[in-house]
């Protein structure tokens, strides 16, 4: 899936990324632009040599002389000011976006010192002995929109509103369940019960749109 990130001009004025060689400089944005949303990378300078076509071991020093700017583990690393390059400070536990980045970290607990991390970030370690809800409700809402004839159902489910089989949700489970599956993991993230219903009126009602928009693009 293609991905957009911010990027921060303003470091080529900083004198730490003025005085790296021009191999670290590349290198640091390879591990900006591949790193997840957290900020973990895994460090295979094989694999990365591969992908940037430059010599294993220029990758090698060049991961050297960047080593003040990320923790490492045995295999993935930290990039320290990766959330604040992606402006996502101050950390937001209501923000879903932000949910993703918490998540991201809790899932290094075994390989980082995630209290550290978040410490640094300027957050509460805290945030991360708090659960993360998701949209794990809305999948199985149904089985509608599976197909292209326009057959009949009521409104509030038990029908085949534009294809093949029932379901909730106005017969659209399905088409909710396969765009809710190829939407980014923060999306299905909310924070309190009011945010989990709005969103999930306005994802049903996204999803029927699409959903219609493609069907009519296909006749």
């Amino acid at each position: 899936m293609r991905k957009n990130k911010f990027t921060d001009v303003g470091k080529w004025e900083l004198s730490w990324y003025r005085n790296l060689s021009y191999q670290a400089k590349f290198i640091y944005i390879y591990m900006i632009e591949r790193a997840d949303m957290g900020g973990f990378i895994e460090l295979d300078s094989g694999f990365i040599s591969t992908m940037t076509s430059m010599p294993e071991n220029e990758v090698q020093e060049a991961l050297k002389e960047l080593k003040d700017q990320y923790v490492k583990s045995k295999k993935w690393a930290w990039i320290k000011e990766y959330v604040s390059l992606q402006r996502n400070l101050p950390l937001n536990p209501e923000n879903n976006a932000h949910k993703s980045i918490l998540s991201c970290i809790k899932d290094r607990q075994a390989e980082f010192n995630t209290d550290d991390i978040l410490t640094y970030l300027g957050a509460d370690p805290s945030l991360l002995k708090e659960p993360l809800q998701g949209l794990e409700g809305l999948k199985g809402l149904g089985r509608g929109l599976r197909g292209t004839s326009n057959s009949k159902g009521n409104s509030n489910g038990e029908g085949n509103t534009y294809g093949k089989g029932k379901g909730k949700s106005n017969g659209n489970g399905e088409v909710i369940e396969d765009v809710m599956n190829n939407r980014p993991s923060y999306i299905r993230k909310f924070s309190s019960k009011a945010d989990e219903e709005k969103d999930k009126e306005e994802f049903i009602a996204e999803s029927v749109r699409s959903a219609q928009e493609n069907r009519d693009s296909d006749w």
